[in-house]
């Protein structure tokens, strides 16, 4: 098993890019952004893939973040990957679902791009240089 960097689940395609740039600007760690719910998947049932972050927004085409993020914690490769929920949707009900999943953390994505770089580079440093993971 190998670990392939940083993962977002992103159907945005605008969204997808500045988390592409701004996390590759910030890490040597591959960005790679997947943008529906079924390709996502495909790339996490292949366990000799090991992200070393998952950001996974809740609104996709075909499955939405939350039954992937429940089938991801079904993963034995997969389990102590930090997710995050990285997500327009503020309803309580979602964020409730989500940490009940086994989300890691849940941070409201803005939706002006220079809030958007700033709540990325938050993630980047908590995960990145503050947070302990067993994937260190």
């Amino acid at each position: 098993m190998t670990t392939c960097g940083i993962v977002s689940v992103e159907d945005n395609k605008m969204d997808g890019l500045v988390i592409k740039r701004t996390l590759s600007d910030l890490t040597c760690e591959d960005v790679t952004v997947i943008r529906d719910g079924h390709t996502a998947l495909d790339f996490f049932c292949d366990d000799s893939k090991i992200p070393c972050l998952i950001l996974l927004d809740i609104n996709l085409p075909f499955k939405s973040g939350l039954e992937i993020l429940k089938e991801i914690r079904e993963r034995e490769h997969l389990r102590k990957v930090p997710i995050v929920m990285f997500s327009s949707s503020q309803i309580d009900e979602e964020v409730e679902n989500a940490y009940e999943l086994g989300a890691n953390s849940y941070v409201a994505k803005p939706s002006d791009h220079e809030q958007l770089e700033k709540a990325l580079e938050r993630i980047y440093e908590f995960w990145f240089e503050t947070a302990m993971t067993a994937h260190k």
